[in-house]
């Protein structure tokens, strides 16, 4: 097994386009978000700003695409699940703790939250769905983390799967995936039951992590027709669950990060720039900084005595600095738990074998 270089790159690449998309778009007054940057919708007209969203997405693909080289090292599914989780818990922890501390302790208002909230964030389970059983509002920590949920849910999926069908993975996937597209289809025409059981299946986000999956095996050579087909079917669907009507900046995007994911899984040398040192180092804090950069990133940029003119500035060395206290989380913690979890016989997620070997 090889570390790749350029999945590396590409994770670092997902998570700056989040960051781009939060600070340009979603909290300025063009955005869906409270209007609370100080400067306003002056990057809100950034190339890709908008769609910076999809860099979740494209971890997604990362995800879907790097657990089978993990899945064969593991002989029961609670030790798998288990090692999964305590990959990302400890991090998610020290970061949530520092967001809801400062938030807590500057506002504003619209970032802070509850103890009850921040607690059922470090669960993975999404904190609206608890409250809607109590009668209570409750939304997560932070925005950012309802990816947590939907990963773990993917790690859930996977797992089972594999223990079911081992050898048989990828028909088993594809078992699953037709009956989550099916579902979804049919909540989207409107049918409640449907559209309620896909959000348990995580069937919106299901052509993401099926395109990993389907990559996972063009790169081990294995099933290859049936992969192929699986990454076809894959974009098809991403692109069919847009919102109608059609975005073309939207489904162009859509396009593009499967196209890197592509090349950087099978043709590396043809997107040679995600192997740029910078990238590569940074990768290893990338989920430290998914974390930390958006509710802290905010309340510290709005605790800052400023005037508009270096507002832009401003935030741009409060990212900086979140980078760089990620960096920091990602040798003293994140390390920790690969090493504990190696142990177990849990390898790197980041190692995949490299293509141009």
């Amino acid at each position: 097994m090889h570390r790749s270089r350029h999945i590396d790159g590409l994770r670092t690449l997902a998570v700056l386009w989040v960051a781009l998309f939060h600070f340009a778009w979603f909290w300025a007054p063009a955005g869906q978000g409270a209007p609370l940057v100080p400067y306003g919708d002056a990057l809100a007209g950034l190339p890709l700003a908008s769609v910076g969203y999809l860099g979740v997405s494209l971890f997604f693909i990362l995800c879907g695409m790097v657990i089978p080289f993990s899945l064969d090292r593991w002989v029961d599914f609670w030790p798998y699940l288990g090692a999964r989780l305590l990959r990302t818990w400890p991090t998610l922890a020290v970061c949530a703790v520092l967001t809801f501390i400062v938030t807590w302790a500057l506002g504003p208002a619209e970032l802070s939250r509850t103890l009850p909230e921040a607690l059922i964030s470090l669960s993975y389970i999404s904190p609206s769905s608890i409250g809607q059983i109590i009668g209570a509002d409750w939304q997560w920590l932070d925005n950012a983390y309802w990816a947590l949920w939907v990963q773990a849910q993917f790690y859930i999926a996977i797992g089972l799967l594999f223990f079911i069908f081992r050898e048989q993975l990828l028909s088993g996937w594809v078992m699953f995936a037709a009956f989550s597209a099916v579902l979804n289809i049919a909540g989207m025409s409107g049918i409640g039951v449907a559209q309620a059981i896909a959000e348990l299946v995580f069937a919106d986000y299901q052509p993401f992590f099926s395109a990993g999956i389907a990559l996972a095996f063009l790169i081990k050579q294995h099933e290859q027709r049936t992969a192929a087909t699986l990454l076809l079917v894959s974009w098809v669907l991403a692109i069919g669950y847009t919102p109608v009507p059609a975005n073309s900046l939207l489904i162009g995007s859509i396009c593009g990060i499967f196209a890197l994911a592509i090349f950087a899984a099978l043709r590396p040398e043809w997107v040679s720039f995600l192997d740029w040192g910078p990238l590569v180092w940074f990768a290893p804090a990338s989920f430290a900084y998914y974390l930390l950069h958006q509710n802290l990133g905010l309340a510290l940029l709005l605790a800052l005595p400023f005037v508009d003119g270096p507002a832009i500035f401003a935030m741009i060395v409060v990212q900086i600095g979140l980078m760089a206290l990620s960096v920091l989380i990602a040798k003293r913690v994140q390390r920790f738990t690969v090493e504990l979890t190696a142990k177990q016989a849990d390898p790197s997620p980041d190692q995949l074998p490299n293509p141009s070997k």
